[in-house]
């Protein structure tokens, strides 16, 4: 577990060499064009930029290229980064991350992914940034669930709220974070079952979740 951390940035190193890759590939041509538009949406959604914020930067480029016309993708390429800086900046100049406390954060995914897991590092590292941290077994479905993360909470040093099996995660989860309130908690982590996108009763109860 101590070893998380340089995991973590390693991960982040080969997915910055793979995105790097790709974009050298994308911008070796002299011309902007159509395809490049295409190749550069698609280099973002591949990154997990996620759609509204890969239309933002879309947008703002082709907006940008208006005023100052470069005429080749090495100068669009100089432009992107400029762009993404600017984003980040404007990110950076928000509110902190646990400024305002208690930050609930629902772990989701299909079965067998290593949510309960990822959650147990979570909690490791936001206990070693002095942060005050509840796990939440919302996964009353699957027999071992609270158990399985108990097992983690006990690792890690942290408590762990959870239920009977068969029990109403999104009533667990709002009294956790009645709890985190009461007790001047700074994060909430709450583990969900695994569902489909296609289920559409488990999709119904993760809403429910998010909505308390």
């Amino acid at each position: 577990m101590g070893t998380f951390s340089s995991q973590w940035i390693k991960g982040l190193a080969k997915t910055r060499q793979i995105f790097s890759q790709k974009m050298a590939s994308l911008f070796r041509r002299d011309q902007i064009s159509e395809n490049t538009w295409e190749g550069l949406e698609a280099l973002l959604l591949e990154a997990d930029v996620g759609p509204e914020m890969t239309h933002t930067i879309l947008s703002s480029l082709k907006e940008s290229l208006k005023k100052e016309e470069p005429d080749s993708e090495t100068a669009l390429r100089a432009l992107f980064k400029t762009k993404l800086k600017e984003l980040l900046i404007a990110q950076d100049s928000k509110k902190s991350f646990l400024v305002e406390t208690p930050w609930v954060i629902v772990v989701v995914g299909v079965n067998g992914t290593g949510k309960t897991t990822s959650i147990g590092k979570l909690a490791y590292w936001l206990k070693n940034q002095g942060k005050k941290v509840v796990l939440v077994a919302g996964d009353t479905f699957r027999a071992g669930a609270f158990e399985q993360l108990q097992v983690w909470a006990n690792r890690v040093g942290v408590p762990c709220m959870g239920q009977k099996p068969g029990a109403d995660p999104a009533s667990l989860a709002y009294d956790a974070v009645d709890h985190a309130i009461a007790h001047h908690l700074d994060v909430v982590l709450i583990d969900t079952a695994g569902r489909l996108h296609t289920k559409v009763n488990l999709m119904q109860e993760l809403q429910k979740i998010c909505r308390v």
